[in-house]
């Protein structure tokens, strides 16, 4: 199997996507956390390997670039929203982190879509995902206060998106003319 290069995006979708799921998969149990774990592991390693590839072959020409107001003014929103309404939701209802996290963080996505990089589907595809995961933690967490529920449909959930979403462009299913033109 011959994979395509991985952008650098990929790579931190990848990461964040392995803590969301070693972090929250408690309601899997031992042996279930242990292999998917593990699946987990692997998948970020093969993003990893196609990251390096990218690399190897003189790196992507036509970076993304995390600069302008868009994108500073996008974050700061996400800072703001994250930590603000984790401290509310810490006073309220603290079993609503994880689907706040994972809502708060795919919006960010979708503003990402609407703004910064205008029309990239990947990206609101990601963002559409996470919010819709983030909202019925967000559910789950204010009709059961079920903390390991909520860590497995918001936080597995969203990690298995994020590093879904990086393994499938590192095989090249998703974003391949976003990549070949990186690579011109």
């Amino acid at each position: 199997m011959k994979l395509t290069p991985a952008q650098p995006g990929h790579v931190v979708g990848a990461s964040f996507g392995l803590v969301f799921i070693l972090a929250n998969s408690a309601k899997l149990g031992s042996p279930g956390r242990a292999i998917v774990g593990a699946v987990a592991i692997a998948a970020a390693l093969l993003v990893l390997v196609a990251f390096v590839q990218l690399l190897r072959a003189g790196g992507p020409r036509k970076p993304q670039q995390q600069s302008g107001r868009g994108y500073f003014a996008i974050v700061a929103a996400e800072v703001v929203l994250l930590f603000g309404g984790l401290a509310v939701l810490n006073r309220v209802e603290p079993t609503a982190a994880v689907g706040w996290v994972a809502l708060v963080v795919g919006l960010h996505f979708m503003a990402f879509a609407y703004w910064w990089m205008r029309g990239n589907r990947e990206m609101l595809a990601i963002g559409v995902l996470m919010s819709v995961l983030g909202v019925i933690g967000l559910v789950i967490a204010f009709a059961q206060q079920d903390r390991p529920l909520v860590g497995l449909v918001a936080g597995v959930g969203s990690g298995v998106v994020l590093l879904g979403n990086a393994v499938l462009a590192s095989l090249g299913v998703v974003g391949s003319e976003q990549r070949a033109a990186a690579l011109q």
